[in-house]
């Protein structure tokens, strides 16, 4: 567990273990609850029972800790909160940056097809038409982007998996939703694009060089 080999683990009784290494370092007691709710009370008892058995004095604080799961499951939540919120701080400056180059990239392709899209609205294409072309272009391209580096997370998980005790697993839901919002984002920033391609005078796009 967390790199600890727990086959290396020793039960003998606590008289012996005072014994041997008492005056050398504190043990640590494990204590099972059989219901949730009396944990308050376990807790009460103990602490008086710890005060008494080491002669603590009144009004002097307790030379021992307890620690309860659910305070570190609470600690745990306060570091992983901070990571997370830091993560998501990140992923959304991506995010924007990320879209700002598909929809800079779109825009360059409506600029460099200028003539084709003249072409086609003399041909009969409808501004839908159009608009429909270039949001499923811009959706591709952001997917694209999207399973490239949902491949990329998945190796770093591989390796974390491979070279530490730590387990990393990807869960498929995950990998489509992803890839999925990809494809959103590049809706999103695909409808100025779209929209500007749309609105093209057929005649001025045609004598577009």
């Amino acid at each position: 567990m967390l790199g600890q080999n727990v086959d290396m683990v020793v039960m003998l009784p606590y008289p012996t273990f005072m014994g041997q290494f008492g005056t050398k370092r504190s043990p640590h007691l494990v204590l099972a609850v059989d219901v949730q709710e009396n944990i308050p009370v376990v807790v009460d008892r103990l602490t008086e029972t710890l005060r008494r058995e080491r002669s603590t004095r009144p009004g002097a604080p307790d030379d021992f800790a307890i620690n309860r799961p659910d305070q570190l499951a609470g600690i745990y939540n306060q570091l992983t909160g901070a990571l997370y919120g830091a993560a998501t701080g990140v992923g959304l400056i991506t995010l924007l940056v990320g879209g700002i180059g598909i929809m800079n990239i779109m825009l360059v392709s409506v600029r460099e097809r200028t003539r084709e899209i003249g072409v086609r609205r003399a041909l009969g294409a409808r501004k839908h038409t159009i608009i429909l072309q270039f949001l499923m272009e811009a959706a591709s391209v952001s997917a694209v982007g999207g399973a490239l580096g949902t491949a990329v997370g998945m190796g770093l998980a591989w390796l974390v998996n491979f070279l530490t005790p730590l387990a990393a697993r990807v869960d498929p839901v995950t990998v489509a939703a992803g890839v999925g919002f990809s494809a959103v984002v590049g809706l999103l920033f695909g409808i100025w694009p779209a929209a500007r391609a749309a609105n093209l005078d057929p005649v001025e796009a045609l004598r577009h060089d």
